[in-house]
């Protein structure tokens, strides 16, 4: 009885507690790391017409900036899909975690008519969202323009 060697294929194999790729060896935590990275890219390909899309060199892309109440640093969002969530629940696309936030505060789409700008829609959050003092349900927003979550001081 003769055996074979082992084949040389790219193909995942078991080895003990890792997975094997190629060259490449990957614990456990660094497989589950990947799988949810890749879902991630999966998710964000799912929602983003990447065909659709007038990227040009040079050109800013669309962003949304978070500050948080106790953040030091703010949380950017390259908003390069149709439409976002927002809240504290994990299920929306930018998550923020803060009391005064709803589970799905808003949703941001980009305005069809005016490409430029987006429309910031309440998702009848309990604390609302205001533009300096008065508090809206729905509105236009554009380059540099500034919004809150929750009610101001």
């Amino acid at each position: 009885m003769t055996s074979k060697p082992p084949s040389k294929s790219n193909n995942s194999e078991i080895a003990g507690d890792s997975k094997v790729q190629g060259n490449l060896e990957l614990t456990p935590s660094q497989s589950n790391i990947s799988r949810v990275v890749t879902q991630a890219v999966q998710k964000i390909q799912s929602r983003v017409n990447f065909s659709s899309l007038n990227l040009r060199p040079g050109k800013q892309t669309p962003e949304l900036r978070v500050k948080e109440a106790n953040a030091t640093e703010e949380k950017v969002c390259p908003l390069l899909g149709d439409r976002y969530t927002l809240g504290r629940s994990s299920r929306c696309d930018i998550q923020i975690r803060d009391p005064l936030v709803s589970h799905t505060h808003l949703t941001i789409k980009r305005n069809k008519k005016n490409p430029r700008s987006f429309i910031i829609q309440d998702e009848k959050s309990t604390n609302g969202i205001y533009r300096g003092k008065k508090r809206f349900k729905s509105f236009s927003i554009y380059h540099g323009e500034r919004f809150t979550i929750g009610p101001t001081e």
